[in-house]
């Protein structure tokens, strides 16, 4: 599963909560693989990076 764009999400507060929900449900999607980029900087894109630097376990 491969999640373009994710900089773009978050920005504006009165739907940050829908896209939360679909970023959840995109990213539990994922069999595999699971590939997300951003090319700008969100509150979502901070939490994943948060995510993504903690250790495993």
């Amino acid at each position: 599963m491969i999640l373009l764009g994710t900089g773009e999400l978050g920005q504006a507060e009165d739907n940050r909560a829908d896209q939360a929900r679909l970023l959840y449900v995109a990213m539990t999607r994922a069999r595999e693989c699971l590939l997300v980029t951003a090319s700008s900087s969100s509150p979502f894109v901070e939490s994943l990076q948060s995510l993504a630097d903690q250790p495993p376990g």
